[in-house]
């Protein structure tokens, strides 16, 4: 764990690092499928954090089959992206936490709706996160520039 995580309101999530230390810090443990949103404002000054915890498709009869659950982070960027909307909190981070560490060849194009999403609903999609192994960025791998501040 790292020496320090961003205080709500306080310290702002403006590098990928503050980011990841904040998920680091609120993901399960042990590792499960999860996604997690932060919700920062204007500032990059976050005061939402949310942890959705999914079922592991690999384990759960009936269950939606991998590629399907890793479909479910964008209904719940739709579900913050509307929240964000109405709110100072209007840019989102996301993280999907995937144990097997499987990134998707189906991620970069999952990026660009997950950022198209959340752009209707009126907030911005600051980075998404794919975590298992390592951290993946699939913004970079479909091409896009940085939204970071710094």
């Amino acid at each position: 764990m790292p020496d320090h995580i961003a205080r709500a309101g306080i310290d702002p999530i403006d590098t990928p690092a503050s980011a990841l230390a904040l998920i680091e810090g609120v993901a399960g443990v042990p590792a499960r499928h999860q996604t997690i949103v932060l919700m920062l404002d204007g500032r990059s000054l976050g005061s939402v954090i949310a942890v959705v915890d999914h079922p592991d498709p690999a384990t759960q009869p009936g269950q939606p089959s991998p590629e399907e659950s890793n479909d479910e982070v964008i209904e719940v960027a739709r579900v913050f992206a509307r929240a964000a909307s109405s709110s100072r909190q209007r840019q989102l981070i996301i993280a999907s936490i995937r144990p097997d560490g499987a990134l998707s060849t189906a991620d970069p194009h999952r990026w660009t709706t997950l950022s198209q999403t959340v752009q209707a609903c009126g907030a911005h999609l600051r980075e998404w996160f794919v975590i298992g192994t390592a951290v993946h960025y699939p913004r970079a791998l479909a091409g896009d520039p940085s939204r970071w501040p710094c």
